[in-house]
């Protein structure tokens, strides 16, 4: 369960650790990294499930890196430390914490104890593995499509207001290729 450092020590200039408060940064697999912490409390090692346990509770993303966390999430890791098999079996848990979270004064939330004591199908070593085998690698592609993605990102946004400003220009189509 997260945990949330003192407010001064929050940034947006890369100080410190990336942080993450709640699910607000969460993309469609992976957070973006906004805010950064320079006393960070709880972490969260890079493939563990971020999973939001308040407003809204069962919000997940993977961390792409080690992080800190605050009190709107937990990180959850399957024993075997497969991010695929953690990530499937809450999305297909995630009703389930969602109907057992508890009505806060202003919104639901899914206490450790509630968490703790929700129910956990036991699989054998060798499905496991088997499934692991297969997803695993999936997963893994998913990652490097977003390192990319992210990559094209920075360089577009580097890139594009120079090409505009003039700062950099293309004099011939071989220039455009390269």
């Amino acid at each position: 369960m997260g945990q949330s450092p003192p407010g001064s020590s929050y940034n947006e200039y890369f100080n410190g650790v990336p942080f993450y408060q709640g699910s607000a940064d969460f993309g469609q697999w992976y957070p973006t990294e906004r805010i950064y912490c320079t006393a960070p409390t709880r972490f969260a090692n890079k493939g563990d499930v971020l999973f939001s346990v308040r407003a809204p509770v069962g919000d997940m993303n993977i961390a792409l890196s080690d992080c800190a966390i605050g009190r709107g999430l937990c990180c959850i890791r399957h024993k075997s430390g497969s991010t695929a098999l953690t990530y499937l079996y809450l999305t297909n848990t995630k009703s389930v914490m969602e109907h057992n979270a508890g009505e806060g004064a202003v919104f639901k939330s899914l206490s450790k104890k509630q968490l703790t004591m929700l129910p956990v199908v036991s699989i054998p070593d060798v499905i496991a593995k088997s499934f692991i085998k297969i997803v695993d690698p999936i997963f893994e592609k998913i990652q490097s499509l977003e390192d990319n993605a992210r990559t094209l990102c920075s360089l577009r946004d580097t890139l594009l207001p120079r090409l505009i400003s003039g700062k950099i220009r293309l004099n011939q189509p071989e220039d455009a290729a390269e």
